[in-house]
């Protein structure tokens, strides 16, 4: 029997890799919509665009916050309700 292939994944902020299923995702939408709203998935949805992977641990949410680091791998402003939703998903999960 074949075995299917794990998409491993690294964190944007503590650098750790795992399979795809263990992050939550942020997207940025493509370039070719009017509105680029960026938006927290799970590890599991697909949407198009551009992706940022972040561990569901509170520590990593924390830390990219205070370093600001979607900012920096996005190059665009990032509101706090991005980071809020991102600290929700967390405490929900747990």
């Amino acid at each position: 029997m074949i075995q299917k292939k794990i998409p491993i994944r690294k964190c944007i902020v503590c650098g750790v890799r795992k399979p795809k299923a263990e992050f939550m995702v942020i997207i940025r939408a493509p370039r070719n919509e009017q509105n680029r709203a960026i938006r927290v998935l799970n590890g599991n949805e697909k949407k198009e665009g551009r992706g940022a992977y972040i561990c569901k641990n509170e520590d990593c949410v924390k830390k990219a916050r205070k370093t600001r680091r979607l900012e920096r791998i996005f190059k665009a402003k990032i509101e706090d309700q991005i980071y809020d939703a991102l600290e929700k998903a967390v405490i929900d999960r747990e």
